[in-house]
């Protein structure tokens, strides 16, 4: 039997990751030099939504009356027992009754599955929403702390040149290999992994989330 609650976390989940992949892949390919102020956070394709809250809220109304029909059939089946033992009905009647109670039972169970389906569909594009917005607000954070460590860098080096440019004109020269002194955390460094820490426990909510 398809586990669908888990088929559709896996997608929802896999989309945002790779959104925000195809991100900071264009984000890195593009080498932009220039220096600019208040960065805007980017925007994290996502598909548009299949199931809007409106009708979101119509599906957990109906599942609730689902529910109840299903309870209400349950006991009405136990009631038709307790007619036959108490000899108010026969044998044959109990079957008929039974028979029809079930029918309806199994409809209504159909149904229930359908229903679940649309709320576990909406409930997880809300979950995405909400992670894709977390995560634009934070690498809006860092945008906008990495530019004006790049004024600051710019002012004590000159004109910044790309990482990759960098390379392309730099000859090769023989240096001797130092072992790394280990160095306090300095506050930007601190911050950036705070910051960073941050986004990672979030990320581990999401995978713990469980709709019931």
């Amino acid at each position: 039997m398809v586990d669908y609650p888990s088929v559709v976390l896996g997608l929802a989940v896999g989309g945002v990751g790779a959104s925000l992949i195809s991100y900071l892949i264009l984000k890195r390919s593009s080498g932009s030099t220039s220096v600019v102020k208040d960065v805007t956070a980017p925007k994290i394709p996502i598909e548009a939504k299949l199931i809007p809250q409106p009708e979101l809220e119509k599906s957990r109304r109906e599942m609730k009356t689902l529910r109840l029909e299903k309870e209400l059939l349950a006991s009405a089946i136990t009631r038709v027992f307790e007619a036959e033992a108490d000899s108010k009905i026969t044998k044959e009647e109990r079957e008929q009754l039974v028979a029809k109670y079930k029918q309806q039972l199994k409809s209504i169970e159909q149904k229930l599955g359908d229903v679940e389906v649309f709320i576990e569909v909406g409930e997880l594009e809300g979950l995405r929403d909400e992670l894709v917005n977390l995560l634009e607000s934070k690498i809006g954070q860092i945008e906008n702390r990495l530019q004006d460590a790049r004024v600051r860098l710019e002012q004590l080096r000159g004109p910044l040149v790309p990482l990759e440019k960098a390379r392309e004109i730099e000859k090769p020269i023989e240096r001797k290999v130092e072992k790394p002194r280990p160095k306090e955390e300095s506050e930007a460094d601190r911050k950036v992994r705070e910051l960073r820490d941050e986004v990672l426990e979030a990320l581990a909510r999401l995978e713990q989330i469980d709709i019931e």
